[in-house]
This record gives C-alpha cells, sequence and structure tokens, in this order.
C-alpha cells in the first residue's frame, strides 16, 4: 500500500465527503418518492364484549400525487439533492487532490532530508574531522598555522550545526508526511 493509497482512506476530510454525498444520494432517492403513489393497508380484529360476534375489518388507501401544485415542490428537491452530489463530489475530488499534493511535498521533503542526512554522516563530518586532524598534525609539527587549525575547528562545528539543522529538516518532514497520511507512520509498518 502506498503512502497515497493510506492517506485517500484515512484522512477524515475524504471520509466526510463519501457521506456527505450518501446523505444527498438518501435525499435525492426520498424525494423521488414522493412521485409514487402511497399504498396503506389496514388489518384489524376486534372483539365485542356485549355482541356474540367479533369481527375483523380490512381498509385499503391510496393516495397519489398529481396535485399540479406540488408538482415544483417535488422537482425542486430533487434539483437540489442532485447539486448538493455534484458539490460533495467535486469538494471530495478537490480534497484528494490536495491530499495527494500533500503526501508528494511530504515524501519528497522526507527522502531530501534523509539524503542530506546520509551526506553528513558519510561524507561532510568525517572529511572535517579529517581535515582537522591533519591540520593539527600540521600545527604540532610546525608546518601549519593556528588560523588554519582555527579554520578546521569552525568548520568541523558548521558541518555538525548543518547536521543538526538536517535532522530537524528530517523528523519535520517524517511529521509532515504523518500528517498528510492521517496515520502514523509507525501503523503503516504494522500493518504491513
Amino acid at each position: 500500500e502506498t503512502y497515497l493509497d493510506l492517506a485517500m482512506t484515512h484522512r477524515p476530510e475524504v471520509k466526510t465527503y463519501e457521506a456527505e454525498t450518501r446523505m444527498y444520494q438518501s435525499e435525492r432517492m426520498a424525494a423521488q418518492r414522493e412521485w409514487f403513489p402511497d399504498v396503506e393497508l389496514r388489518g384489524m380484529y376486534k372483539q365485542m364484549k356485549e355482541m356474540d360476534t367479533d369481527y375483523w375489518s380490512f381498509m385499503v388507501g391510496i393516495s397519489i400525487p398529481i396535485a399540479p401544485w406540488s408538482e415544483g415542490s417535488v422537482s425542486g428537491k430533487i434539483d437540489e439533492a442532485e447539486s448538493n452530489i455534484q458539490r460533495s463530489q467535486s469538494m471530495k475530488t478537490d480534497t484528494e487532490n490536495m491530499i495527494r499534493v500533500q503526501v508528494r511535498q511530504a515524501y519528497n521533503a522526507l527522502l531530501s532530508a534523509h539524503h542530506h542526512l546520509h551526506l553528513y554522516e558519510n561524507q561532510i563530518i568525517p572529511q572535517t574531522k579529517q581535515t582537522l586532524e591533519a591540520t593539527l598534525a600540521g600545527y604540532q609539527t610546525g608546518k601549519t598555522e593556528f588560523m588554519l587549525v582555527m579554520d578546521a575547528i569552525r568548520s568541523l562545528q558548521e558541518a555538525e550545526n548543518g547536521y543538526v539543522a538536517d535532522l530537524q529538516n528530517y523528523w519535520k518532514a517524517y511529521a509532515d508526511l504523518e500528517a498528510a497520511i492521517g496515520l502514523p507512520l509507525s501503523e503503516k509498518k504494522k500493518k504491513k
């Protein structure tokens, strides 16, 4: 299951518009049923204590909606329900598009931050440490000036600060991806 699939199934906004669409479809069906005749059947058994005979009674009733003054009301309800269905479906589509953008942006930010962390851990920091060690060795033998040692220390501190900043960016992107999906990433791993 991809992050987009998870987002579409776990984001409450999508579920809200799906439920809203079902509600308006039910309203449309109820309005359409107003065109059909209502049939009523009743049955009753009555026991007469003072008389020797008991009796059954049955009643059948039909109401036919042919009143011309109610035609506009019924068709108006149907048109309103149709309009609400289309609006709800359009809002759902817009929301899904927005979620797709959010998930892609968060995922790309997470990949970028992960790549930067990898660079800092495996290249930048080890190289600046190596440069500092070489500069210190040169200073101890008198081949390097003190300012070069200070520059090497400053470079290492900047590299470590950059690593911390990218670590912060990584966790922010991680949280953004979880928010975009609507589910903690640890939950995604459990569902596999």
